[in-house]
């Protein structure tokens, strides 16, 4: 500080003002510098796009190359014949008209629902928030242009929906159904086979041939049980039905399952599909948003702005191929030498399982019927069925048993449940591990009867083990085949 232009004192090397001055000037230095490098930069920063810059044109142009590939993957998988594509341009035309003259109307009156719009939001940045005069139109519009206008559009799409529904199989409406949007299609996709057995009902028709076979007793049984686990599915999926409709829901499928066992096998042949449908509470096809009937996947995928342009340059680009020839599904003399293996070895452990029987208690027979069990399970391959080789270890397990029951019996007994569950085709309850396995998982009801066995086996109870094993066995015998 300069006084009469002396220096103050306070102004020395050290003091606060000296210090003072010195920040000042190491700032000014630093601000020149940084002035400095920002004149430098600023021609790089200027180059760079802000978010605002970027080119929606290109990232609409990207979405729509997603879009069509997809799609693409999907054709791909549908394995559609000429005459099916001789249908589906036509209607995807139609949608295409449909589409177009949405966007033309909606165009038309964008400019001024845009104006609306942005009356509506400066007025909500005000500290009173919107007027009525600020609401209203934008209001009126958006409940014209974003409602009732996009659901007559859905209104006119139906139709051709369901036209396209007839037009495609059930395995490619299940694809349909189940099919995502894709860069590289699913392995399901890729094999004409796998495409050829889909069944929307397969779910359905399984439970229903393990209740037909039931056992009356068992059914009797599990009847409710089956018939709300059903019930209780759907809802999961689906949403929640009130309490009266699910009640009434719930006493249909029961009727639907006594008419299904009623039946003879000729004439459960002929409407299986329509009674497995019949347990199912939501049609997949019909789709409904806030009340209104809305278009389902088929229109998404088929009937799109953009659909038959891909549809007809698709067509267009398999005349090329090589003539298609059909694909046959799995052979069913497949799938029975693969059963007829899997009974010869079920029943062979179960051959297995009184031979260890015997070797434990042996020494508590007389010789020559010791000799005698042995042969016959030495010899058990020789036998050529598998129901006879069951037929003869039968005897020897019963009198093995009446020596003595030991963990032994209890594993006998487990393979011959294993070995009936496939020769009545009943899904596998030998080896549950759950006791709490859902209902549509195990319809008989069984498993956690053998789960039950398995813990007193643990426990060293194998007479209360062998009891509940022998009693479920029973039910699976029971079952028609």
């Amino acid at each position: 500080m300069s006084v009469n232009g002396k220096t103050s004192g306070t102004g020395k090397a050290g003091t606060p003002v000296a210090r003072s001055r010195e920040r000042e000037a190491r700032w000014a230095r630093g601000a020149g510098a940084m002035f400095l490098l920002l004149a430098a930069w600023a021609p790089l920063l200027c180059a760079q796009p802000s978010p605002g810059s970027l080119d929606t044109a290109q990232i609409e142009e990207t979405r729509r190359l997603r879009q069509e590939i997809s799609l693409l993957n999907l054709l791909n998988g549908l394995y559609l014949s000429p005459e099916q594509l001789g249908q589906l341009v036509p209607l995807a035309e139609k949608a295409a008209a449909i589409h177009q003259q949405y966007r033309q109307t909606y165009a038309t009156e964008s400019g001024d629902y845009a104006r609306e719009l942005s009356a509506l939001r400066d007025g909500l940045y005000g500290a009173t928030g919107a007027t009525p005069e600020q609401k209203g139109p934008a209001s009126a519009r958006h409940h014209r242009l974003d409602s009732l206008l996009r659901q007559k559009m859905t209104d006119e799409l139906l139709p051709l929906e369901e036209e396209a529904r007839r037009v495609l199989n059930e395995a490619q409406l299940a694809i349909i159904q189940d099919f995502k949007p894709c860069l590289t299609p699913p392995k399901n996709l890729s094999d004409p086979v796998a495409v050829g057995q889909v069944n929307t009902t397969e779910r359905e028709e399984a439970m229903l041939d393990i209740v037909r076979r039931m056992p009356p007793a068992l059914y009797a049984d599990q009847r409710a049980r089956i018939a709300e686990a059903i019930v209780n599915q759907q809802e999961m999926m689906k949403g929640k039905l009130g309490a009266d409709v699910r009640a009434a829901t719930q006493a249909t499928f029961g009727r639907r399952m006594d008419e299904a066992r009623m039946l003879s096998d000729v004439e459960y042949a002929l409407r299986k599909k329509d009674l497995a449908r019949s347990f199912q509470v939501y049609d997949d096809k019909v789709v409904f948003r806030q009340g209104q009937r809305q278009t389902g996947p088929v229109a998404a995928w088929l009937l799109g702005a953009d659909s038959a342009a891909i549809l007809k340059r698709w067509r267009d680009a398999r005349q090329a191929d090589p003539v298609r020839t059909e694909v046959a599904n799995a052979s069913e003399t497949d799938t029975r030498v693969r059963r007829a293996a899997q009974l010869d070895s079920a029943s062979l452990a179960y051959g297995g399982a009184a031979w260890r029987m015997l070797q434990e208690r042996g020494n508590r027979l007389a010789e020559a019927e010791r000799r005698e069990m042995g042969k016959v399970l030495q010899e058990l391959k020789k036998l050529p069925t598998p129901a006879e080789r069951v037929a003869a270890v039968d005897p020897i397990v019963a009198r093995l048993n009446a020596v003595a029951l030991t963990k032994g019996s209890v594993d006998a007994q487990q393979a011959k449940l294993a070995y009936l569950c496939l020769d009545r085709r009943v899904p596998n309850v030998s080896g549950a591990r759950r006791a709490d396995l859902p209902v549509l998982e195990d319809l008989t009801g069984l498993s956690a009867r053998v789960v039950r066995a398995r813990e007193c086996s643990e426990n060293g109870k194998f007479k209360e083990a062998h009891a509940a094993l022998s009693a479920v066995a029973e039910h699976i015998g029971r079952f028609r085949n």
